[in-house]
């Protein structure tokens, strides 16, 4: 090749790199902030072994996964009033959660029937708040900072959980049932209120998390405001699921 030749390919191959090292250094420079890529586990997730699914969560936490919001029942782990709580299944996940590296957000919901205010219905809400906030406490001594199970479980790094989301959009009948046009609201307030109360009797410096609000979300928190929610809570949270695609971006 001709030493003109090789110069020119020089200067074009030195333009490139000094093209491209910009462009590296501006996409690393927009990465997500730490914490910001979550995901749920629910459906097909629950379905396999136990290795299976902690298999699972060692593929979510090499694709960078670093929070699960995930239920846990009430109605699993309490399903009589006189026996002990069986935490056999909430266990496992906080395991798989600690032992991998991430963050649990768990949504308390489902109460078992003999706690229910219309034991019929499997979507309604508890006959009494107080249950469901002492239930939460218990949790929180479980699965809290200093909790049994991470005295029962010295082998796993302990990773408490700090965050509770209470209940998931209890302005849908299928969550929060009651016959009454609107009457979530001041229900679900109540029970926000007494469960704020006995998780941070428990652990001062956990976050309350807002039930999900879906559809016209700002119409539901604006609902829940005026139902007393300010201050029974630390986080909002918006499910943004709706037939609108305008009300995703006024979301």
């Amino acid at each position: 090749m001709p030493a003109m030749h090789r110069a020119a390919l020089v200067i074009a191959l030195a333009a490139t790199l000094l093209a491209v090292v910009p462009i590296a250094h501006a996409e690393a420079q927009l990465r997500p902030p730490r914490g910001f890529f979550g995901v749920m586990w629910d459906r097909a997730a629950l379905r396999g072994s136990a290795d299976e699914q902690d298999a699972q969560w060692a593929v979510m936490a090499r694709s960078g996964v670093e929070s699960v919001r995930l239920v846990f029942s009430w109605a699993a782990v309490q399903p009589t009033p006189e026996d002990p709580d069986d935490y056999s299944s909430t266990d496992t996940r906080v395991a798989s959660a600690a032992r991998h590296g991430v963050v649990l957000l768990p949504v308390v919901l489902y109460p078992p029937e003999w706690a229910r205010r219309y034991p019929e219905r499997e979507s309604s809400p508890p006959a009494h708040a107080s249950d469901y906030a002492a239930f939460m406490a218990r949790l929180v001594q479980r699965y809290g900072p200093g909790g049994t199970f991470w005295a029962e479980h010295p082998e796993l790094p302990a990773r408490p959980v700090r965050a509770w989301q209470i209940w998931n959009e209890p302005n849908f009948d299928f969550y929060w049932y009651t016959p009454e046009e609107g009457g979530w609201a001041r229900e679900y307030v109540e029970l926000l209120r007494q469960s704020k109360l006995a998780i941070e009797a428990v652990d001062p410096g956990a976050r309350i998390v807002l039930a999900g609000f879906a559809n016209a979300s700002w119409k539901v928190l604006n609902a829940a405001y005026r139902a007393g929610a300010k201050g029974a809570f630390d986080v909002a949270s918006v499910n943004i699921f709706t037939g609108r695609p305008g009300w995703v971006m006024a979301a």
